[in-house]
């Protein structure tokens, strides 16, 4: 298991200066014990964040970028969707009451015991990238899908079936007339 230095999500408290501090990493699924039964992650997720340090208080924003993978819900071929999310989280360094600590339920805010230094950011980018997933993957938007009858890929070409035009248990409908 790398050290803590070696994990760029391991926010460093004491390290980041008053102001802003810039933070560019990649991470993979496992690195963020990601896993999706429907979808793989076939390159590493791209995070970039800022973090802001006021006295104890620390925000930090900023994107995480990943491609997803997995069959396309109308034709079933490979299909591989760009995913981008925000991330943003307030941290402050505190004593706090119970009761401050259970008003704090709030997934964006944290607050941490005086002395804490460093602080594990990958919870925070997996929930903020699961609520981002979408939930079929598209190999392009205008995907024709598979043939009903035969099951013929109709992005490749049109099949020889016989499209019925109506469905017989509706036929009677088609005889009422409007005026």
């Amino acid at each position: 298991m790398p050290s803590v230095a070696d994990q760029p999500w391991m926010l460093k408290l004491d390290d980041c200066p008053e102001g802003r501090t810039r933070l560019d990493f990649a991470a993979c699924a496992e690195d963020l014990d990601l896993s999706v039964e429907s979808f793989t992650f076939p390159r590493p997720f791209s995070i970039g964040l800022t973090v802001s340090r006021v006295f104890e208080t620390f925000t930090v924003e900023g994107q995480i970028e990943c491609v997803v993978g997995g069959e396309c819900c109308r034709c079933l071929e490979a299909a591989e969707q760009q995913v981008e999310t925000t991330a943003r989280l307030l941290l402050q360094r505190k004593d706090a009451t119970a009761e401050e600590v259970e008003a704090v339920q709030d997934e964006e805010m944290e607050i941490l015991r005086p002395g804490t230094d460093t602080f594990d950011l990958r919870q925070t980018l997996r929930e903020d990238l699961l609520l981002e997933l979408p939930p079929r993957v598209y190999c392009k938007s205008e995907c024709l899908g598979l043939c009903t009858q035969c099951g013929q890929n109709l992005n490749t070409g049109l099949c020889a079936c016989q499209e019925e035009t109506q469905d017989p248990r509706w036929a009677a409908l088609s005889e009422l007339k409007f005026s």
